[in-house]
C-alpha cells in the first residue's frame, strides 16, 4: 500500500545527519537567493548567489539583448548558450535549461511571463498592458535565477547518493519518534487542497 505525501527518511547515524544538514543548507541558501542560512565562511554570502568571476560556473552575459523585448527564446545544448531574441548567456548546462517544478520548466516559465507577448491568462483588459524596452532589471534576474538553478542542479548527484545511503542504514520509525516527544499534524492536515479549476493556467512556450 502506497503512503500518500512527502516521506522524509531521518537516519540514526551522525555523519550522515550532518551530511544532509549542510546539504540542505546549501539547497536552502540557494533557493532563496541568499536569504536565508546565511554563512559566508561556508560560500553562502547574503543576497548573492551568483558565482564569484573566474568560476568556470559564472553565468556570462556574451551578447546584449538590446532595448526591443525578445518575443522567442532558444537554447543550444552543444554550446550550452541560452538566447533571448539577440540575446545569449552561457554557460547553461542542460539540466538547467530543463530543470521543472511539477512538470512546470522554471527557465521557461521565468520568461513566458516578460516575452513580447506574455504566455499568461487573460482576466482584464491591463494585461495587455506590457513593457515595451527590456529592463535591465530583467537581465539581472535572469543570471540570478540561471545561477540558482545551477547551484540546485549540481547538488543533484550528491542528494541522490546521500538519499541512498540513508535509506540503506537505520531510520527512525514513528512510533520511536512518538515516542520522543515529536509532535505530528492531524490527518486531516495531510488532505491536499484544491484550486478552483478557473485559476489554473499553463504555458505553452518552448525551446
Amino acid at each position: 500500500m502506497l503512503t500518500p505525501g512527502v516521506r522524509l527518511p531521518l537516519t540514526k547515524d551522525p555523519e550522515l545527519w550532518r551530511k544532509a544538514t549542510a546539504l540542505g543548507a546549501e539547497i536552502i541558501w540557494a533557493s532563496t537567493y541568499g536569504k536565508r542560512l546565511i554563512d559566508p565562511a561556508c560560500g553562502r554570502p547574503a543576497d548573492d548567489v551568483r558565482f564569484p568571476k573566474g568560476d568556470v560556473r559564472q553565468v556570462r552575459y556574451l551578447s546584449n539583448i538590446g532595448r526591443d523585448v525578445p518575443d522567442h527564446m532558444r537554447y543550444e545544448a552543444e554550446t550550452q548558450t541560452l538566447s533571448l531574441g539577440e540575446g545569449a548567456f552561457a554557460p547553461v548546462p542542460e539540466a538547467v535549461w530543463s530543470y521543472h517544478v511539477g512538470g512546470m520548466k522554471v527557465v521557461t516559465k521565468w520568461f513566458g511571463y516578460r516575452k513580447a507577448k506574455p504566455t499568461s491568462k487573460k482576466t482584464s483588459p491591463l494585461d495587455d498592458l506590457h513593457v515595451e524596452r527590456w529592463p535591465t532589471e530583467w537581465t539581472d534576474e535572469l543570471i540570478e535565477l540561471l545561477s540558482v538553478l545551477r547551484r540546485i542542479t549540481d547538488l543533484a548527484t550528491a542528494q541522490r547518493d546521500l538519499l541512498t545511503g540513508i535509506l540503506a542504514g537505520p531510520v527512525f520509525t514513528r512510533d520511536e519518534l512518538s515516542t520522543a516527544g515529536v509532535l505530528f499534524g492531524r490527518e486531516a492536515d495531510r488532505k491536499p487542497r484544491h484550486r478552483p479549476v478557473d485559476t489554473l493556467f499553463t504555458d505553452s512556450e518552448g525551446a
